[in-house]
């Protein structure tokens, strides 16, 4: 359905480059259970080059002008999804929250700019 999609930050990575993904999506639709996630659970993600899976470390209400929360640097892949909160509200929704995640599986991949071309790294 038009408008229903996950939309993938500019400034952000993607699966396997190990830096920080930035998704974002619709309460209503795509992440109507992101609030649901707590830490250890398991996020599962598929892209045309390969699988990953991350385990949610952390959760974090935000107003969007505190918007640093997408902005954090981590050590390793962090999959950092967000979305409009509170889910049940029929007033306007004022908050974001946002689910960090980081990698546990998943192959290490490098793209060239010149060839358009992945090149894996290292196999998971």
């Amino acid at each position: 359905v038009y408008g229903y999609g996950v939309g993938r930050a500019f400034y952000g990575g993607l699966p396997g480059q190990g830096k920080s993904i930035v998704l974002s999506a619709h309460c209503t639709a795509s992440f109507a259970y992101l609030e649901q996630l707590e830490k250890g659970d398991l996020i599962y993600l598929k892209t045309i080059y390969g699988d990953f899976v991350y385990e949610v470390f952390k959760s974090k209400v935000f107003t969007p002008g505190k918007a640093e929360v997408l902005l954090e640097e981590y050590d390793e892949e962090t999959l950092i999804c967000y979305t409009c909160y509170p889910y049940l509200s029929t007033r306007p929704r004022t908050k974001r929250i946002a689910v960090m995640a980081k990698k546990v599986y998943g192959a290490d991949y490098e793209y060239n700019a010149e060839t358009a071309r992945w090149k894996l790294v290292s196999d998971d």
